[in-house]
């Protein structure tokens, strides 16, 4: 899947942008994200990503912070890391593409496709009960 290859990218431009930012205060940066890590991995249930959201957005929000400092620095570099990122972004939109498959379907078909339907009363009158709510017709 994808989530493997965003994971590394975004944890290595952290190292750059926060070396490119200032080496010294970046090196402490690093250190600290990566003791974070390593308290994180010896938590419980830490293989669940579910409970760890947190850190992919905790990364993103680092490199949206420290990319305006470096951009001003390093321009070029910056363009490569904006280039980097919007294909990064395009190949989980494509790996995904099948689960953005938006179309207009009624309440029957919806619980048809979840495997949820029971039919209840006469072919005239009938309820649709989906496993997460009740539709009736």
């Amino acid at each position: 899947g994808f989530w493997n290859i965003s994971v590394v990218i975004n944890l290595i431009l952290v190292v750059i942008l926060s070396l490119l930012f200032h080496r010294k205060k970046g090196t402490y940066l690093i250190l600290a994200m990566a003791l974070f890590l390593c308290f994180q991995a010896i938590l419980p249930q830490s293989h669940e990503l579910r409970y760890y959201q947190y850190l992919p957005l905790s990364w993103a929000a680092t490199i949206a912070m420290l990319f305006p400092h470096v951009y001003k620095e390093f321009p070029r570099i910056s363009l490569c890391i904006l280039l980097l990122l919007s294909s990064l972004f395009l190949y989980i939109t494509r790996v995904n593409w099948h689960n953005y498959n938006i179309e207009k379907i009624d309440y029957l078909t919806a619980a048809k496709l979840w495997g949820g339907i029971y039919l209840v009363g006469s072919i005239k009158t009938w309820s649709a009960l989906l496993c997460c709510g009740y539709a009736a017709h």
